[in-house]
């Protein structure tokens, strides 16, 4: 049955077939476990310690935004990133795509023991000791760069970008396709949201050194150990882009003064600076509009997104 209109569980054939594959055993027990809107999540235990977790792709790839069709290349790049710059993340063990060996993606990760910042209640000054570490590694992150912009699950696949308006042209044209054929805009609307993108290119790539943003930065993608409640590690790394740092802080769902006091020297919060993150926040803005209705099947939130959408582009055309 499934969880969610994306989530849904795998046969135990399936999982009999995929972990014999990878891992060569026969006895495990695979725990189905909550949370999340997007993949189904499993955690997998061997004999009584080797525990892994296993993150699984949901089954119809069309119901998808474009960039999220092959986000476990991109999750498996993104671990192989932080690992590669110190920067604590889970380990790949194995993963698949595009049906080689099951007919969903996958990834299996090294289990890590612990707990988001937002699975539980914390107190205050808790929450603001942590939300000042993760700003600190957020920072690591940032300090990252590349020699091409764009979605790291594209970037993955030989999708590379020359300029950062070119990346966000592009995956809004994608978008613009699905919109349109899924009849949540009009084509009316579609070209005037288009020229926002093209409009203001001059001022997006004033960005000509791309920097490594995680793309869906929020207390629950910012795993703290177990073990001394001090240690942070990112998770769920599939959104991440290379662009501009100003992506992370567009969104602003853990942005507040313990994260920047950790972080240290934030992007400006005016002039091009905060255009830009506007134009971000018209995608973020885009991506919801379509994945309320289509994947999350909430055509109330999705219309909501949409105004706020359209709202904000009519206010950036304005300022051009």
């Amino acid at each position: 049955m499934a969880l969610t209109n994306l989530q849904q569980p795998l046969s135990q054939n399936e999982l009999d077939f995929v972990i014999r594959h990878h891992f060569g055993k026969e006895n495990y027990t695979a725990l189905l476990l909550e949370g999340g809107m997007f993949n189904t999540t499993y955690r997998i235990t061997f004999g009584s310690e080797s525990r892994c977790i296993l993150r699984v792709c949901p089954p119809d790839k069309s119901i998808l935004l474009p960039f999220e069709r092959h986000l476990i290349d991109g999750e498996a790049l993104f671990y192989r990133i932080c690992k590669r710059h110190s920067i604590p993340a889970p380990e790949v063990l194995a993963y698949g795509t595009d049906g080689c060996i099951i007919a969903r993606d996958y990834i299996f990760l090294c289990f890590l023991d612990g707990e988001s910042i937002s699975a539980k209640e914390r107190a205050p000054e808790e929450k603001a000791r942590l939300r000042e570490r993760a700003g600190a590694l957020t920072f690591r992150l940032h300090s990252i760069g590349n020699d091409c912009f764009g979605r790291i699950s594209a970037i993955a696949r030989g999708e590379r970008y020359a300029s950062w308006s070119g990346a966000l042209l592009s995956e809004f044209d994608a978008w613009s396709d699905c919109a349109l054929a899924n009849r949540l805009f009009t084509e009316r609307e579609v070209n005037k949201l288009r020229s926002v993108f093209i409009g203001y290119s001059p001022i997006l790539d004033e960005i000509t050194a791309p920097q490594f943003a995680h793309g869906d930065l929020w207390d629950g993608n910012v795993l703290v150990s177990n073990g001394d409640g001090q240690s942070l590690s990112f998770i769920d790394g599939d959104h991440a882009i290379f662009g501009d740092a100003n992506f992370d802080f567009a969104s602003g769902w853990m942005i507040d003064e313990a994260f920047l006091r950790g972080y240290g020297n934030p992007p400006p919060e005016s002039g091009n600076d905060l255009l830009r993150k506007q134009v971000y926040r018209l995608l973020f803005a885009l991506n919801d509009a379509f994945a309320w209705p289509v994947e999350y099947l909430d055509v109330q939130t999705g219309s909501q997104r949409k105004a706020d959408a359209l709202k904000l582009a009519g206010s950036l055309l304005k300022n051009l």
